[in-house]
């Protein structure tokens, strides 16, 4: 029997967190949401906020968004089994030289390589699989909450762009058999629909093109929306607030949280607090699984009018190898947001990114904007280091998302969700599912897909999940 207590506290208002929170609004829970940052309505600096606000206001669905970079037999990834040996700009990943790692990250690390490639490959089809159903919740979602997601520049279909031969082949080979993959351009056919991908081509780094399944918006603007939702339905919240750690008794059952230095009790808990964790889980067996890793954005004009999908550029042989080429509005001018990424940061307490950390990150990104956009590259060199952003995204070794659950005081339980890599937005409808399930007291395959003990730190028999 699952408690009666409907009152939760979420810890993290993060897109995961609000798109739970919104799942558990239409179930009739007393809603308290609490962050360490300040809220998004006021005039912080976009530094101060998290990944979801923190960075550029753009996410974009698609069946391979959360992706598998442990795969060591992959043709997209096949550098990864080096990523860690070297710094940014050596073609690697880490921020700071790897004689610079505290033991947790080493360990971390050591996680991340431990993983052997049949798990990496089953890893990789689970989280295919929660794409996929994630979709479909999208996809129900946005049909009946069409006022959600008005007026958020939502584009439907994604154009994949790869510049050597071999990675499309593979990545249609995928699409394909995910029943993602809508339809393959041709050279002649790219070509006459883009013209803009000419000059790219004469230069040989054109390998390939094709439409798939999934869509892109401004997730602040959303994530606003929700905020408003939730505010309308009763919810409270409480930003500038500071969560710090579980305490459980000697039975290991969690007597409530550490908030602001007090002890603060409820009927459940749920946690997605991103890549700032630190040590605030060590009661848990989540504690060290998620660490950060960069993402950065840079904006040029749209001067395309062609362009009639968002895109996602694969560029073999630079530390972005993967660009998400946004098409939205600013100030009401059609601008591109070019975010790729992959420095690694370890496990963090608060943002202290220096400029020196993400300039590796840059300079691929603007070779991207200049090698596929030359004209609008050009249009906006002058303003466009104006435009970047960053933000520190929750990584773990397993590529695999978290799902913890630890029994509370009173029947109550405690939920620790996160760590989804890339795929945060992509996942949070069917993470939020889970969520419900859990309070509920039904399965979910989630529980058991990214159940924290699974992989590389097994302890005990996971469930397996079938389908």
């Amino acid at each position: 029997m699952y408690s009666n207590n409907k009152k939760i506290v979420i810890v993290g208002t993060g897109i995961v967190n609000l798109v739970s929170a919104y799942f558990l609004a239409k179930e009739h829970y007393d809603l308290i949401l609490i962050d360490k940052a300040p809220s998004p309505f006021s005039n912080s600096h976009w530094k101060e906020q998290g990944c979801t606000f923190g960075g550029e206001n753009v996410r974009m669905f698609s069946y391979t968004e959360a992706d598998n970079y442990n795969e060591k037999d992959s043709q997209l990834y096949s550098k990864m089994d080096r990523a860690f040996e070297n710094t940014i700009d050596q073609d690697g990943w880490l921020v700071r030289a790897k004689e610079m790692l505290s033991l947790p990250e080493q360990e971390w690390i050591q996680d991340f390589h431990s993983v052997n490639p049949e798990e990496a490959r089953q890893f990789g089809e689970d989280i295919y699989t929660v794409n996929i159903r994630s979709g479909a919740l999208w996809e129900t979602w946005i049909t009946e909450a069409q006022g959600l997601f008005e007026d958020l520049d939502f584009r439907r279909g994604i154009l994949r762009i790869y510049s050597e031969a071999a990675d499309f082949d593979v990545a249609k080979q995928l699409h394909s058999r995910l029943g993602s993959l809508v339809h393959v351009l041709d050279k002649e056919e790219a070509l006459r629909k883009y013209p803009v991908f000419r000059k790219v081509n004469a230069t040989g780094k054109l390998g390939g093109c094709m439409t798939a399944k999934g869509f892109t918006l401004k997730v602040q603007d959303l994530s606003k929306r929700i905020i408003w939702y939730l505010m309308a339905y009763g919810a409270k919240f409480r930003w500038n607030t500071t969560f710090s750690g579980v305490q459980r008794d000697q039975a290991g059952v969690v007597k409530g949280i550490i908030v602001d230095g007090e002890l603060e009790q409820y009927g459940h808990y749920l946690l997605s607090l991103g890549a700032y964790a630190g040590t605030s889980l060590d009661t848990t067996q989540s504690n060290n699984l998620v660490h950060g890793v960069l993402g950065v954005w840079l904006t040029i004009p749209n001067v395309h009018p062609e362009l009639n999908y968002s895109m996602k550029i694969h560029k073999a042989g630079h530390v972005g190898e993967d660009t998400n080429v946004t098409l939205i509005h600013q100030n009401g001018e059609p601008v591109l947001v070019l975010g790729s990424g992959y420095g690694y940061v370890g496990n963090l307490t608060e943002n202290r990114i220096g400029n020196d950390e993400l300039e590796g990150i840059y300079k691929s990104l603007k070779n991207t904007a200049q090698t596929y956009f030359p004209e609008a590259y050009e249009e906006g060199a002058a303003t466009i280091d104006s435009t970047k952003r960053y933000c520190v995204r929750p990584w773990t070794p397993t590529s695999l998302g978290i799902f913890e659950t630890l029994p509370a005081l009173d029947n109550g339980k405690l939920i620790i969700t996160g760590g989804n890599n890339t795929g945060g937005f992509t996942q949070s409808p069917y993470i939020a599912d889970a969520v419900v399930s859990q309070l509920k007291d039904k399965t979910h395959p989630v529980h058991s897909l990214f159940h924290p003990k699974r992989g590389i730190r097994v302890l005990e028999e996971i469930p397996k999940v079938n389908g």
